[in-house]
């Protein structure tokens, strides 16, 4: 599935291929990384919790029925083997059915996430956005108005779906699709007549459809899981206060007294927030347990993280002293910022393989988690971060596909050199640069993953710049001499 962002607060032009497993986001600060990401975090949670209206829907089945009569008199009227085209009108009935649950909860997080729907538009053009949602079966469409409010402007079927007439017998049409004839379905009951058997024949094609467009907003991922930028920071600022509060703030329209004021607090950190405090100690990732302990904990952090569900409260044990207990704000910057990884990674992220979700036979075996992490080398000294690089990549084995938004050039060439070391297929790997244009960032079309590694477009300038500058002290020192 591919994810295209366009004229969205500071972003001119952003697009996500969620097909690939690893994605690492760079660039300059204030280029709208996080911005990429909340928008695309905001956009696959509703897909995955807007179910579509029910074809059954009385509004859905009336306009389905009127639609078929229509067609079946144009049919009759035909002489030759003319044909309708269904696609423009099997797409606008999905719209109807995708837009019932989908864009009000959309415009929700949305607003949730950037305090007011007016931050989306483009900060520089002051153009409303769009973001594209595309497989190889659809093209979805969201728009926006001057405001900000998103709205359904289409939902494209990609297949070419006619139905023909002209035919001897003049109550039958079959319909095809990209030329193929669909195989008759058989029913339980005899049609009463043409008309009855036409409109059987349009269901059973649109129902097709309708449960293919389901898959992409109920299986297209298992579980979506964000962890923001100075998570340890946010989590102790926020765990004084009621995980009622948090959930409050995102429903603050529902309040009847308008003058309670509720912290804005952007979704996807609220969801973090959220997920932490409700850590089962006792759920364990058996998956990713000794990986967990082998790798992240004994080689980065250097001892263990436990989680104390009574007391609210998130423990450090150091290798070397196992008496010793240590609270988050006592231990170093590195484990209050990698603590909230490890119990997301042990606790939080599921434990159950993708088969066992895959419910829809139409998409086996692509059900992964998908995890944001922000800045996961924040406090983390450069050996350590090329360790920690390693490790992050590996959790694409465990059906799990990464976020990564980083400032860390000691992260983008270890990955880099994995890429060419073929320890990860470059094909999996997603790289994104994003650089300021006229009207906002884009991605730098240079830097992708290939065969061939990822071109440094980001990091190499800052080097050469100091490098350049050293020489030319030396010079001048060496002058004055």
């Amino acid at each position: 599935m591919i994810v295209e962002i366009k004229n969205f607060g500071p972003i001119e032009s952003f697009t996500f291929d969620l097909n690939k497993d690893l994605h690492f986001i760079i660039g300059e600060n204030g280029v709208g990384k996080s911005y990429a990401c909340y928008c695309l975090y905001c956009v696959l949670k509703n897909i995955d919790r807007s179910p579509l209206a029910n074809l059954n829907d009385t509004d859905l089945s009336e306009l389905i029925r009127v639609k078929a009569e229509e067609h079946y008199v144009r049919l009759q009227s035909f002489s030759t083997k003319e044909f309708i085209d269904l696609s423009e009108d099997f797409g606008n009935i999905l719209k109807i059915a995708l837009s019932k649950v989908f864009i009000p909860n959309l415009n929700k997080s949305l607003t949730n996430t950037f305090s007011s729907l007016s931050n989306t538009i483009n900060q520089f053009s002051k153009q409303p956005y769009s973001i594209k949602i595309e497989n190889n079966d659809f093209e979805i469409l969201i728009a926006s108005n001057e405001q900000g409010v998103a709205f359904l402007n289409s939902c494209k079927i990609k297949d070419k779906i006619t139905v023909y007439g002209g035919s001897k017998n003049k109550l039958e049409f079959p319909i095809y699709v990209n030329e193929q004839k669909r195989a008759i379905p058989s029913y339980n009951y005899v049609p009463k007549d043409g008309f009855d058997l036409f409109w059987m024949e349009i269901l059973s094609c649109l129902r097709v459809y309708y449960i293919d467009l389901q898959g992409i907003f109920r299986d297209h991922h298992r579980e979506l899981l964000f962890l923001p930028a100075s998570r340890s920071g946010l989590y102790q600022g926020l765990k004084a206060l009621s995980p009622a509060i948090v959930a409050l703030s995102q429903n603050r329209d529902l309040l009847p007294n308008l003058t309670l004021e509720i912290p804005a607090l952007a979704e996807p950190l609220s969801d973090y927030f959220i997920r932490l405090s409700g850590v089962n100690a006792l759920t364990i990732n058996s998956n990713l347990e000794y990986w967990i302990t082998s790798e992240l904990e004994k080689h980065i952090i250097q001892g263990r993280i436990q989680y104390d569900r009574d007391n609210n409260l998130i423990w450090f044990r150091p290798n070397e002293a196992d008496s010793l207990k240590l609270t988050l704000a006592d231990s170093s910057s590195m484990v209050m910022e990698l603590a909230p990884i490890v119990l997301f990674l042990r606790h939080i992220v599921s434990n159950q393989p993708s088969e066992e979700f895959n419910e829809a036979p139409i998409l086996p075996n692509v059900r992964k988690s998908v995890l944001f992490i922000e800045e996961p080398e924040a406090h983390v000294h450069p050996q350590l971060q090329i360790k920690l690089m390693e490790i992050i990549a590996k959790l694409i084995d465990f059906d799990i596909k990464v976020v990564l938004t980083s400032h860390s050039d000691y992260m983008f060439h270890m990955l880099n050199n994995m890429i060419l070391d073929h320890k990860i297929d470059y094909k999996l790997v997603g790289a994104y640069h994003l650089i300021k244009s006229a009207y906002g960032s884009i991605a730098n079309p240079e830097v992708r993953s290939t065969e061939d590694g990822m071109m440094d477009e980001n990091f190499s300038k800052s080097a050469e710049k100091l490098y350049e500058e050293r020489i030319e002290i030396l010079e001048r020192q060496n002058s004055a001499v």
